[in-house]
């Protein structure tokens, strides 16, 4: 509620990408004797109860719930985890008696679509005191953390580019992307861009994948790695088949890869670059390379990149022609060579299946 109200708390809002709930009772707790249990926890563990925080825990306050409605207008804008208590409490040194679980698994949850639901083996004071890092829990915790960092990075806007990428008004740019019958399936393969038809190992990672014979094909991408520097030495690619077989292909380097993960819903909906000489001896390569995705289910895009160009950042200015491909991508194609002094091949062309 402060974080969304409070002009002091801005900072925070704009960097938070989640939030980890470890058995947080959103609605309050049901169990018999509750206020007695908390007071005895909060005598041993601060020395004195909190009554009115007491008061608050109670099943269905008014107080909680007013916090728990106030929080759900910006839950979409958050990562949200849920891990539920699933054993209950029992006479020890802090409890006169059996409890039962302190906040069961619909208080612990607060309802809303983003929110993934954890339940682990831990009653209401061990699911956040970890024995160390083998504990089952804390390891569920820890990989949480994980993929909410990582598909925050993965999500953020790009860093501002050094220089613009620009297409020329006079420049038409759909003819570095003219489609030309591919299959008689409803696919086009586009031109080629970088060294066209000049390498030794071309690839086209469709028709690499299709089985006719098992009707097996490319459903969509998974995660798309780029490898870069000066230009784009290589580009790995993860496709979930339409059998659901995760398939990676990979082409030229695998050097400082960076990743981009497609959600379910998510396409590649544009590939923009630049393609050229760089004047390293190299020849004609792909020194550049972005991407926009596309969220099917929201509507809404996020770029990824820009990566290579190292060398003209370095000096602040652009370097090669632009290229653009727009519509959904299914796949890349084109061809790597190698050059001297080079152990790996690396990209000197790309093309991309579409649908027609």
């Amino acid at each position: 509620m402060y974080i969304r109200n409070g002009p002091e708390y801005a900072d925070l809002r704009d960097i938070a990408c989640g939030v980890i709930f470890l058995g947080t009772p959103h609605s309050g707790s049901g169990v018999a004797l509750i206020g007695a249990t908390l007071a005895n926890i909060a005598k041993v563990t601060f020395r004195r109860p909190a009554t009115q925080l007491l008061q608050a825990l109670q099943l269905n306050s008014s107080p909680l719930l007013d916090l728990t409605n106030s929080f759900k207008p910006i839950h979409d804008q958050l990562g949200l985890v849920s891990f539920c208590e699933q054993l209950p409490m029992t006479a020890g040194t802090i409890l006169p008696m059996n409890i039962g679980v302190v906040v069961d698994q619909t208080s612990a949850t607060l309802g809303v679509s983003n929110e993934r639901v954890i339940p682990v083996n831990s009653n209401h004071t061990t699911i956040c005191k970890f024995t160390g890092v083998g504990d089952e829990v804390y390891k569920l915790v820890l990989s949480q953390i994980q993929r909410l960092v990582e598909e925050a990075v993965i999500s953020a806007a790009p860093v501002p580019l050094v220089y613009p990428i620009q297409i020329p008004d006079n420049q038409d740019v759909s003819s570095t992307a003219q489609a030309i019958q591919f299959a008689s399936n409803g696919l086009i393969l586009t031109s080629e861009v970088g060294r066209a038809n000049d390498y030794s190992s071309p690839f086209n990672d469709w028709t690499e994948l299709e089985d006719a014979k098992s009707s097996t094909h490319i459903d969509r991408m998974t995660r798309i790695e780029v490898s870069h520097g000066d230009v784009v030495d290589g580009i790995r690619v993860t496709y979930k088949l339409n059998n659901g077989t995760d398939i990676v292909k990979t082409h030229g380097g695998t050097w400082r890869l960076a990743p981009v993960i497609l959600t379910a819903s998510e396409v590649l909906s544009e590939v923009l670059g630049r393609h050229g000489d760089t004047g390293n001896g190299w020849g004609i390569e792909i020194q550049e390379i972005s991407f926009v995705i596309l969220d099917k289910r929201k509507g809404s895009s996020r770029v990824c990149g820009p990566w290579g160009n190292g060398r003209a950042r370095s000096v602040n200015m652009a370097c090669g022609e632009p290229f653009q491909v727009s519509g959904e991508i299914l796949a890349f194609a084109g061809g790597c060579d190698h050059d001297a002094n080079h152990n790996s091949p690396r990209i000197k062309a790309l093309s991309f299946i579409q649908r027609s």
